[in-house]
């Protein structure tokens, strides 16, 4: 036999307890192979760090397709590799909710404030 050649989805192991590497990322899902029962999520953040898009298994998908830009939660999975669980919709998650590169963003440009402001000053 074939190693899991046309056998379809398999049933998940529970994400439950897992432990997580981050609750708030931000992707979109940029593939789903429905036959084959998983996909992935594209998440600059995670990619940075582990070197490849995020796993999603089908029991964590949802109502969830292609193209839909989620907040997940992510853990390591048994290949040492990302995996998403928790989907939520951008438009139901907290406001809070953002990439790291968007947090850092902000900070810069917080800064480049209190620079412009400082040299007002001294000056």
């Amino acid at each position: 036999k074939g190693k899991g050649k046309d056998k379809g989805p398999t049933p998940g192991r529970s994400v439950e307890g897992v432990e997580t590497i981050g609750e708030e990322f931000v992707g979109t899902i940029k593939s789903f192979n429905a036959q084959k029962g998983f996909g992935f999520i594209e998440c600059a953040d995670l990619k940075a760090v582990y070197g490849n898009d995020v796993f999603l298994h089908h029991a964590q998908l949802g109502e969830f397709e292609v193209g839909s830009t989620v907040q997940f939660a992510a853990f390591l999975n048994q290949q040492g590799k990302p995996q998403a669980k928790e989907l939520k919709d951008m438009g139901s998650a907290p406001k809070k909710a953002k990439t790291e590169a968007a947090a850092i963003e902000d900070v810069a440009v917080e800064a480049a404030a209190v620079e412009a402001a400082l040299e007002q000053v001294l000056s």
